[in-house]
């Protein structure tokens, strides 16, 4: 199959509803479905019940509103995991609340929505910072999403109490990285490690198409770099699958140069980040690592100004964490590979390939397709290098001419990590 945009990709197309979520309050639950309605609109609530023993991700309409069904219970229990945090206390964290709101933005972007609207009961601040805080959503949601997109996220005011956020004990020299299996996430980890960090990885299993491969590569990773298989934390999330909308999403999808923007998944990194941070706050890490960089700009999520408004959601809730983006600003594939080989890192335990790689076929020979972008991208960089790329492939890629080349902490990043 060779879908040439996201059209051909969608498994639902709603454009005239407002996505929620399902609160702890029935009064509430009916508040926004009657506020939705007023505006002539079709509610569409994200419930995640922790009694629901239906199938993840299922899809009832009673006529007057739809409702899509999760599970959640199983991915805070992956985040506690050997923490001294209970699951009570994930769900008190900041990044749980912005672990909600990003999956209404990626479940309405995914369907053509053009409107979210967020109970204030699901903030957990107090009332006087909510209007700064819609506004830095409203700023992210617009950074985050396709170009194409234009989605209103609107807060309604309900009266019951708002959950205070609890300051956390912070371990300065912590950082939660986002471990993809990929060239940029692997140099991260080790640049972080390099500047003194303990490093927690964090890897999310989304229904990626290479997930068997990439998870064989972060579990090699993760011994690498010293931290132990017993630190990785990893996630399983079936959300972003359920709502489909991208070719990465299916194992019977062929990506190529011709067709690489299907590869965008919405508001991924926003899901991805939130994630990492209620990881980040249960552990006392002050932040969260992802491996952007200026060779990898076709989703918008994966920008400077993207990262800086994240910061600015942060910041307007009196949240101390941080997400830190250590290749932005730092040049192109080509450079993170030569500061990753000058750090020590293996790239035969790195991948990037978009393809499907079945359980059998994980390792070491495992061949890259060769056709899609990603393919392209890393082949090309270790040419430019005069480096023989350490993974095998299908089918010869072709060979980029452009890069983003240095950029301006590019020299300053590598004095302070020792290097030449």
């Amino acid at each position: 199959m060779e879908p040439l945009n996201i059209n051909d990709l969608r498994n639902l197309t709603l454009k005239e509803t407002v996505v929620s979520v399902k609160t702890d309050n029935a009064g509430i639950d009916s508040i926004i479905c009657d506020h939705i309605r007023s505006n002539g609109k079709v509610p569409f609530i994200l419930t995640f019940d922790t009694d629901y023993n239906g199938k993840n991700g299922e899809i009832f309409n009673d006529g007057n509103s739809y409702y899509q069904r999760f599970r959640i219970d199983d991915v805070l229990r992956a985040l506690v995991n050997g923490t001294q945090s209970s699951l009570n206390d994930a769900k008190k964290t900041f990044g749980h609340f912005l672990f909600l709101y990003s999956l209404a933005v990626a479940r309405a972007e995914s369907m053509a929505s053009s409107a979210v609207l967020i109970p204030t009961s699901i903030m957990p601040l107090g009332s006087d910072r909510i209007s700064q805080l819609h506004q830095a959503l409203q700023k992210l949601t617009d950074e985050g999403t396709s170009r194409e997109t234009n989605i209103t996220v609107e807060t309604i005011k309900t009266d019951d109490l708002k959950r205070e956020y609890q300051q956390r004990n912070i371990a300065e020299n912590s950082v939660a990285v986002l471990m993809s299996g990929g060239i940029d996430s692997n140099v991260v980890a080790y640049i972080e490690r390099g500047l003194g960090k303990a490093i927690s990885p964090v890897q999310i299993l989304y229904g990626q198409a290479p997930r068997h491969q990439e998870t064989w590569c972060v579990e090699r990773i993760t011994e690498d770099i010293g931290s132990g298989l017993e630190k990785l934390c990893r996630i399983d999330i079936p959300m972003l699958k359920s709502f489909g909308a991208s070719g990465l999403l299916r194992d019977d999808v062929k990506i190529t140069e011709q067709n690489k923007g299907i590869v965008y998944v919405p508001f991924r990194n926003t899901v991805f980040i939130s994630l990492a941070m209620i990881r980040a706050e249960l552990i006392g890490a002050p932040y969260i690592a992802i491996g952007l960089n200026h060779d990898d700009v076709l989703t918008p999520d994966g920008t400077l100004s993207y990262v800086e408004s994240f910061n600015t959601v942060l910041e307007s809730a009196g949240i101390p964490n941080r997400v830190i983006a250590p290749l932005l600003g730092f040049g192109g594939k080509p450079e993170i590979i030569r500061t990753g080989l000058d750090l020590g890192v293996d790239f035969s335990h790195t991948w990037s390939c978009h393809s499907y790689i079945s359980p059998e076929e994980v390792g070491l020979e495992s061949r890259a397709c060769g056709t899609c972008g990603n393919c392209s991208l890393r082949y090309s960089a270790f040419y430019k290098l005069g480096l023989e790329d350490p993974i095998p492939y299908r089918e010869l890629p072709k060979i980029r001419a452009s890069w983003a080349g240095p950029q301006h902490n590019y020299e300053a990043l590598r004095r302070a990590l020792g290097l030449n």
